[in-house]
């Protein structure tokens, strides 16, 4: 059973993740999480703020992974201009498991991150 349904997803008012792709990247989300609490947690000990949690993280990994947060590398005034820059491939993962770790962090607490370690 997953750990957020797509009526759930939409009630907390969460809308990035298109319907069509919603199974994929909760199914995403969730390995996150499962690999961030050492995979100790069932399907009943998810809660109301771990559930947006894992919206947090879809909306992340959906965005990272259509690159809607485009850091911009250069910008002019003059006739206005913006350069944007997509990063390395190695420092993308990096920035999105680090990004993945905040967000489980903040969402679960450290019980639920350690327990049984």
């Amino acid at each position: 059973m997953p750990y957020l349904t797509q009526g759930q997803y939409s009630g907390l008012g969460y809308s990035t993740v298109p319907v069509a792709e919603f199974d994929r990247y909760e199914a995403m989300a969730e390995q996150y999480v499962r690999a961030h609490t050492f995979d100790q947690l069932s399907d009943n000990d998810i809660t109301a703020a771990n559930r947006r949690g894992v919206c947090e993280l879809m909306d992340m990994l959906y965005k990272d992974e259509h690159q809607l947060n485009k850091p911009v590398l250069s910008f002019s005034n003059g006739s206005y201009s913006e350069t944007y820059g997509l990063p390395s491939q190695e420092k993308g993962v990096q920035n999105t498991q680090a990004k993945a770790a905040g967000i489980v962090a903040l969402y679960f607490t450290p019980i639920q991150r350690y327990r049984g370690v």
